[in-house]
């Protein structure tokens, strides 16, 4: 009898199904699964984390693009109809307001906003770098006028020396833009002093006296004191007594 199996020793055998965690898989499948394992680690070992926690994430930032894409969208939609309006001549105020806020979704500025922020417009900028210039020129005459008086008055006259730090910290205190006003102002007392000094140094010059005895001396000046300034006033009015 002839053996039924004779003549298929040969022919090759179908691959069997492979069972994973109770799930039948083709081979194919199965190398499908493989495959994808083995590039999970990699991106795994890639970036250092597990895509167990990269997925849900990932899932999270598609629903926020889809959402804001659909926003965009719709005041892409309120920007049209309003122009729509404006060009029929029919929009309101609430058309407007909505206009404007659709318009900043889509990124669009406007100069009142520029502004607010502190930004400078293009065309302002000329303006600005003039008034820049002008500014820069006037700190540049304050610096140049105090220097000025700090070498002129030095304090050698009997005036309080002019210190330009401490003048210049003073204007800047007391909102005055004048050097010389703002010196005069921190030392009141001190130059109306001084003033008074100089008038009366004027009216009265220096008294001298000639020394007696044989043959003619330089006179000397006298230094004028509380104790003699009685004397040398009638001194001066009535000549020395003999």
């Amino acid at each position: 009898m002839d053996n039924p199996n004779q003549g298929q020793e040969g022919a090759p055998q179908a691959p069997s199904n492979i069972v994973i965690n109770d799930q039948e898989y083709s081979p194919e499948e199965a190398q499908e699964l493989i495959d994808l394992g083995r590039k999970t680690r990699e991106y795994e070992q890639k970036w250092n984390t597990s895509l167990d926690k990269v997925w849900p994430e990932y899932g999270r930032i598609s629903q926020e693009h889809k959402a804001t894409q659909e926003e965009l969208a719709q005041a892409r939609q309120q920007l049209e109809s309003f122009q729509q309006k404006k060009d029929a001549g029919t929009e309101t105020n609430a058309d407007v307001n909505k206009a404007r806020e659709a318009a900043k979704k889509l990124g669009i500025i406007f100069n009142e906003d520029l502004e607010k922020s502190g930004y400078i417009k293009k065309d302002d900028l000329p303006k600005y770098f003039q008034q820049f210039m002008q500014e820069q020129k006037y700190v540049d005459s304050i610096l140049t006028t105090s220097e000025k008086l700090e070498g002129e008055i030095d304090g050698s006259d009997g005036r309080p020396p002019f210190n330009k730090k401490a003048v210049l910290a003073y204007m800047q205190a007391y909102n005055i833009e004048d050097p010389l006003k703002a010196y005069e102002d921190m030392y009141e007392l001190q130059l109306k002093s001084w003033k008074d000094q100089q008038v009366q140094s004027k009216k009265n010059p220096s008294l001298k006296t000639i020394e007696q005895g044989g043959g003619k001396k330089e006179p000397k000046p006298v230094r004028v004191t509380d104790d003699n300034v009685g004397d040398l006033l009638k001194e001066r009015l009535y000549g020395a007594e003999n």
